[in-house]
């Protein structure tokens, strides 16, 4: 079975020849993880002090998320035996006008079983999209990207589990199980695409509101967007380093002193001069100083004082670039 392989011998699986695991199967798989994911951070949230108002229904998403979780990894498994019971049906006799009867009415049948079990992927995964939008409202807000990405996984769970479900239906004869079928694929699809521009947003302002707190936007705190730098002219956020941008250049600086302290070889402007002086070593109790006179070199200018805003940003932009800590 495919569920008792290890992740790297799925995974090497999907990669042969075999056309089983294909996407119906990968669909399947998706989906639990995604079911998986906003389980997590269900579970991160329960017990939680901060989120006591939430916890009960914490609890009972996450019990829902680990139900739902297991029905999607059997149907990793149901996906590909379906496969099988198609091709088993293509291969029986066909010699006699009765063997060509038997053997279209087997293939018209396990063909519908193709589609369905896919589109029981796709009904369950768009069930829970619900349930881990609350999980990214509500959930711990360390956790809001895991449960985006829940978000995203469950939407390719559904979407690729309805393409399986459509390449199937052009097989199929009886036409109303194939209307049926059509309608209510169209129906999951166009759903889970109109959702995507609000869950989307959904992440991107509890994310924010992780970088922004009491109108101090946190420089080093993660992406820096053209949605933010808005946001920090117009509502004149105040600005400063985020604990975890402290920590990465407290590294560099520790890596910079440790190679220094063991190595002869020069750090141009770090242990040596600047342009032309490039050839001048510094003396180690001069490395400070030299740093200093650098800040205030590029402080002299000429002309008309730049705007405040822009003064601003041109910090914002340099204390992010260096906030990354590479």
């Amino acid at each position: 079975m495919l569920t008792e392989l290890t992740i790297k011998e799925f995974i090497h699986k999907v990669i042969s020849n075999d056309p089983v695991p294909g996407g119906g199967s990968v669909s399947a798989f998706n989906g639990a993880l995604a079911t998986s994911l906003a389980a997590m951070v269900a579970n991160l949230t329960i017990g939680r002090k901060k989120y006591a108002e939430v916890n009960e229904v914490m609890e009972d998403l996450s019990a829902r998320f680990e139900e739902l979780a297991r029905q999607l990894i059997i149907d990793v498994d149901r996906d590909s035996d379906a496969y099988n019971r198609v091709f088993a049906a293509f291969k029986l006799p066909k010699e006699t006008e009765e063997e060509k009867n038997i053997r279209s009415e087997a293939i018209q049948k396990e063909t519908k079983y193709a589609a369905e079990v896919p589109m029981e992927v796709a009904r369950i995964v768009h069930s829970i999209l619900p349930m881990i939008d609350v999980v990214a409202r509500k959930g711990n807000s360390n956790a809001v990207t895991d449960a985006c990405v829940a978000m995203m996984c469950a939407r390719t769970a559904i979407l690729g589990a309805l393409l399986n479900v459509r390449i199937n239906l052009t097989s199929i004869k009886d036409e109303k199980f194939v209307k049926e079928m059509t309608e209510e694929a169209d129906m999951i699809e166009k759903t889970t695409i109109d959702r995507r521009t609000k869950d989307t947003g959904l992440c991107e302002n509890r994310f924010l509101k992780k970088k922004i707190m009491n109108n101090v936007y946190q420089i080093g705190s993660g992406e820096l967007t053209f949605d933010i730098i808005e946001r920090i002219i117009n509502e004149n956020l105040k600005l400063e380093l985020a604990s975890e941008a402290r920590e990465r250049i407290q590294k560099c600086r520790d890596y910079l002193d440790k190679k220094i302290a063991n190595s002869d070889t020069p750090l141009y402007g770090i242990t040596t001069g600047f342009g032309s002086l490039c050839n001048r070593n510094i003396s180690s109790d001069e490395l400070s100083t030299l740093q200093e006179n650098l800040v205030k070199s590029h402080a002299c200018s000429v002309g008309e004082e730049m705007p405040h805003v822009i003064v601003k940003l041109m910090f914002l932009l340099k204390a992010h670039a260096l906030s990354v800590g590479t």
